[in-house]
């Protein structure tokens, strides 16, 4: 079993490798999150909690497909769409993704090697990977929680389980629960789509914002440019992304300017570079009110940021 515990951010988001894209703080001042993980068989038990909201955006691992359950109700989004402790979340392998939460929160999570179930995305023909939520499911959702405390309990009185032939039992077990799922779903794709979607969906406007903000990841973006890439109103946008990430559009670009200059504050030397320059850089003009901004969510003012990769890197040099 290995724990860890953060309170560096970008560590954490670091030990996230089977998501490839973005992560963002969404609220919160306690900056405190704690992972556990467990090897069953070739499958892998996690146990994630995070004290602040965050925003998740971008591609999962190609190599196994993950279901998610939730610690609370109805604080994660996903895709726009909640989800809740009696619901599992599937992301297929390769599937792009959007999963939100705007509060403190935790999720129990599995990931099983594509090979394992027979399912495979490729017998869909063209039809692209997907995540979604299978509902109506405490019975199984419950025990997927009893499953990983009883494992707990038995790996603290003996380390050498998770490389015993009762580790492959366990796996068996897993498949054999989050099989069917793909199956309830298949059977749900092939009833034929839903009717009176907008002419723009929700996703299509996250989609065609993604590829702008992309497009123009080292400059700063504002709001209008965002609607009208899209083909939408303000008023639209705001909906999609409020189902989305939990926040409008304004506060997501917001949170984006924050992280983008707290990355180069990061990187770049003080005899060289002064915060004002950086602010600018990333489209800010009241200084002070953004530093409180940056205070809130970081914990330290821009210039702090500024002088400890400073003192980090007199540190290294000595």
């Amino acid at each position: 079993m290995k724990q860890e515990t953060f309170t560096d951010f970008d560590a954490f988001r670091a030990s996230n490798a089977q998501v490839e894209g973005q992560w963002l703080i969404n609220g919160g001042t306690d900056w405190l999150w704690r992972t556990e993980s467990l090897a069953v068989g070739s499958c892998q038990m996690v146990r994630c909690y995070s004290h602040t909201g965050l925003i998740t955006e971008g591609v999962e691992s190609n190599g196994c497909y993950q279901f998610y359950v939730p610690f609370g109700s109805g604080a994660w989004r996903n895709n726009g769409v909640g989800f809740n402790e009696d619901e599992v979340l599937i992301v297929e392998p390769g599937a792009e993704h959007c999963q939100t939460t705007n509060t403190a929160e935790g999720f129990h999570g599995f990931f099983v090697p594509k090979p394992l179930l027979a399912l495979d995305p490729e017998t869909r023909g063209q039809q692209a990977r997907c995540s979604y939520t299978v509902k109506d499911q405490r019975r199984l959702s419950n025990r997927f929680r009893e499953m990983y405390a009883g494992l707990l309990a038995a790996v603290a009185e003996n380390p050498g389980i998770e490389s015993s032939p009762a580790a492959r039992l366990v796996e068996a077990e897993l498949w054999s629960m989050l099989e069917p799922l793909l199956r309830l779903h298949l059977s749900a794709e092939e009833s034929g789509p839903s009717r009176g979607r907008p002419r723009v969906s929700r996703r299509k406007i996250v989609e065609r914002s993604q590829v702008m903000l992309e497009e123009f990841d080292g400059e700063p973006i504002h709001v209008s440019e965002l609607a009208k890439n899209a083909g939408v109103s303000l008023p639209t946008l705001e909906k999609a992304f409020n189902d989305y990430f939990h926040i409008g559009p304004r506060q997501y670009l917001r949170i984006r300017q924050l992280h983008k200059v707290r990355r180069e504050l990061l990187v770049s030397a003080p005899d060289e570079t002064t915060v004002s320059d950086v602010l600018t850089r990333w489209g800010v003009w009241e200084f002070g009110r953004f530093s409180g901004r940056y205070k809130l969510q970081f914990g330290e003012l821009p210039s702090e940021t500024l002088r400890r990769r400073s003192q980090t890197r007199l540190t290294s040099v000595t």
